[in-house]
């Protein structure tokens, strides 16, 4: 069960004293013999009488003003921590729970390109479609300008016309030659995956990252004792999913160094980027 926490102002305490100094006073004022002869005070005991009740005052007035000022002060300070506290508490909340999604949507992604299979008939075929229309193109682009070195002597609305049509051409053909560019990359990544056994994206990486890292002149002809050894110095600094990749196509071994399979393999890969 909650336990309910009271909290009684300084307000509140102010009040209950000063009634209860009325009461105090208001007794005695009505027990006291107001006898008092005036005659009698002099002015410097009305002077000091006057300066006491004044400093009592002024004491009563800095304790009340000291007091208010000291709850704002706790007051604002309570609120501030608690607010900070609500506030890193979403923040922490809101940030753990992308990182999981992250984490999530990564796993997933991986286990999707791990499972996405590499058709190198249709690729193929893609391949020689895209030659074709790449061909076809450059046939259509060769008759335009035939025709309009045959026919130079055309209007100047006819000309706009043909330069236009013949920029239209030049636009698509870039673009196939563009597409046939990228599919004959993916086909020669698809060939050396196939051949090679090993994961493109491991070969893809080694091609960007791991071969500049080895640090020698002449990967492709350098011997298996040399490139074992450049190997082990940086083993330990390549990513765990990379080595994973090598270890399950036979190129590396579960402590990490190469298997003969993968000092040609690097050698190979070397070879075509010209390493």
């Amino acid at each position: 069960m909650e336990k309910v926490e009271y909290r009684v102002s300084i307000k509140t305490i102010k009040d209950i004293l000063i009634i209860v100094l009325i009461l105090v006073v208001g007794w005695n004022l009505l027990k006291a013999d107001f006898s008092i002869s005036f005659g009698q005070i002099n002015s410097s005991e009305l002077l000091s009488l006057l300066l006491a009740l004044f400093a009592i005052g002024l004491s009563v007035a800095f304790y009340v003003k000291a007091n208010k000022i000291s709850n704002m002060f706790y007051d604002n300070m309570y609120k501030f921590t608690k607010q900070n506290s609500e506030l890193l508490g979403r923040i922490e909340a809101g940030f753990g729970e992308q990182l999981r999604h992250l984490d999530e949507g990564y796993s997933g992604l991986r286990e999707r390109f791990d499972m996405l299979p590499i058709d190198l008939a249709k690729t193929k075929a893609r391949v020689e479609d895209e030659k074709a229309e790449v061909k076809q193109m450059e046939q259509e682009r060769d008759k335009l300008l035939e025709e309009l070195a045959i026919r130079a002597n055309l209007e100047n609305a006819e000309k706009e016309a043909m330069f236009a049509k013949l920029k239209s051409r030049e636009i698509e053909l870039q673009s196939a030659k563009n597409e046939l560019s990228k599919l004959q990359m993916k086909l020669r990544d698809a060939v050396d995956e196939k051949e090679s056994g090993v994961p493109l994206r491991a070969i893809k990486h080694t091609k960007r990252a791991v071969l500049d890292k080895l640090g020698l002149e002449d990967i492709a002809e350098a011997d298996d004792a040399t490139l074992m050894s450049a190997w082990n110095l940086i083993k330990d600094e390549l990513s765990r999913p990379y080595m994973n990749d090598l270890r399950r196509s036979g190129i590396a071994e579960k402590n990490g160094e190469l298997t003969e399979e993968g000092l040609q393999f690097i050698k190979l890969t070397a070879r075509e980027v010209g390493a």
